[in-house]
């Protein structure tokens, strides 16, 4: 990578660690093998109970740039603020003790940052099988002016398939917009966390550079908070979290409308936790559908709420519920049978429940491919009610 100047600034990378012995020794070599070598690596022992605290130390021996905090446990924002009060860098990263990174991943974030004259980058992630996923839009690379914009498009806003991967870990801040803005989020915070100093890092920042190239490895344990069960109130928390955060701010009228949005959709999927499911989706016109024999196609959320609300009408029945992937669509209303079974039925209109035109679109010709009528495939944009 052609180098944008030759000031060789000073990255920090905060490592909070808490017993992942297992992943540690990864982790840690894969920042030490960065091709940008001029970096403080700083190892936030957060109280484990394991060998990751005497690997961390094994490491000071051998890499001068790394340092090492040993602190009783209070959990990763604890953990991360500890690490930022000695940071030193022009800018600061963050990555958790059980990924790992690929060697040119700062290398790529500062210049991305250069290049622009950003305050934040943003590079993708890959998962476990190597995949990589938080795509934006498509695009290869972008840079956003704009915080309005930005926050409504590419944080809040779902539903345009445009939103970034909210972890810290995927990106690089200046060293002041990250230390202002995680002193916010809440020591005992224990989920959003990361998503509470992103926002507040975008509302401090000027421009915003992301790439679609992964270069982060997210590694995805069942036993992590953020993907375990997560109770009501923790969704909950986080939204007043975020209302508080933004209604100081002088964007708290232009962005009320978003955020209002956001938060009722993560309270929701807070009360499916509690089994209370709400309809999100709606079907727009159902006089479309009266008197007439259905066959419900696709069985994810708009495929959930489709089957809620026409089964309150007594004038439209549903045949029969299709999914190409109808063995991984187990519900506990009504089994989803293959497309093949389509043949079986006798029917007014396939009614296809996706979100997305350009999915519906394939949906229509992969029906098609089995000798259906088009006129009998029925695809309207979803109501979306919150």
């Amino acid at each position: 990578m052609v180098e944008i100047n030759n000031t060789r600034e000073l990255i920090s990378v905060i490592v909070a660690v808490y017993n992942v012995e297992e992943y540690l020794m990864k982790c840690i070599n894969s920042i030490c093998e960065q091709t940008y070598r001029n970096l403080q690596i700083i190892l936030v022992d957060d109280g484990s109970s394991d060998s990751s605290g005497d690997i961390c130390d094994q490491f000071v021996a051998k890499d001068h740039r790394v340092e090492v905090i040993h602190k009783s446990n209070g959990g990763l924002v604890s953990a991360r603020k500890e690490g930022l009060k000695i940071a030193k860098g022009d800018y600061i990263g963050f990555v958790d003790g059980d990924d790992y990174i690929e060697p040119t991943m700062y290398e790529e974030l500062r210049y991305l940052l250069k290049k622009n004259m950003a305050d934040i980058s943003h590079v993708n992630i890959f998962d476990e099988e190597g995949l990589s996923f938080g795509k934006v839009n498509g695009v290869y690379e972008l840079t956003i002016p704009g915080t309005v914009f930005f926050l409504e498009n590419y944080i809040l806003e779902h539903i345009n398939r445009r939103a970034l991967h909210w972890g810290i870990v995927t990106k690089l801040f200046r060293a002041k917009i990250i230390k202002r803005s995680y002193a916010c989020v809440p020591n005992d915070q224990s989920y959003g966390e990361d998503l509470i100093a992103f926002c507040k890092s975008v509302i401090i920042a000027d421009r915003i550079a992301v790439t679609d190239r992964p270069y982060y490895h997210y590694r995805i344990r069942s036993d992590s908070v953020s993907h375990s069960e997560l109770d009501f109130w923790n969704y909950v928390n986080l939204s007043s979290v975020l209302y508080k955060l933004f209604s100081e701010s002088q964007l708290f009228e232009e962005l009320y409308s978003s955020l209002t949005h956001f938060c009722l959709n993560r309270v929701a999927s807070g009360m499916e936790t509690k089994g209370i499911i709400l309809n999100k989706y709606l079907f727009p016109d159902m006089s479309l559908l009266q008197n007439k024999r259905i066959i419900l196609y696709g069985a994810g959320n708009v495929g959930r709420d489709y089957y809620m609300q026409i089964s309150c009408y007594s004038s439209c029945s549903i045949l029969a519920w299709i999914d190409r992937n109808n063995e991984k669509k187990e519900n506990n209303w009504r089994s989803v049978e293959s497309v093949e079974h389509i043949k079986d039925y006798i029917y007014d209109f396939i009614l296809i429940a996706v979100l997305y035109e350009q999915d519906a679109k394939s949906i229509v010709t992969y029906l098609l491919s089995f000798g259906i009528d088009r006129e009998k495939i029925i695809w309207n944009s979803p109501q979306q009610i919150y």
